[in-house]
């Protein structure tokens, strides 16, 4: 038989939620802000470990992965703010 090796990615900690805002997510607009918080905490971790084992590829990647979320955030804030108009 062949073995596999499976890489499980943990799901985020209740501590790792408690850090984030209180939205509502009665909105969509909440929902999605929380979803990038979430993200952002777990680019941290990713972030953090890296340095940690002094991995510096995976620093670069967590590194470039939050400039492009951040560039997501701001397409969508602006996507909102036109589709308001």
């Amino acid at each position: 038989m062949t073995s596999r090796t499976s890489t499980i990615v943990p799901f985020p900690t209740p501590l790792l939620r408690a850090r984030q805002p209180d939205f509502e997510s009665d909105t969509p607009e909440a929902e999605a802000e929380l979803h990038v918080s979430v993200l952002n905490d777990l680019l941290d971790q990713l972030a953090s470990e890296s340095v940690e084992n002094g991995e510096l590829r995976q620093q670069l990647l967590a590194s470039m992965m939050r400039e492009l979320l951040n560039d997501v955030v701001v397409l969508y804030r602006q996507a909102l703010t036109e589709a308001r108009r």
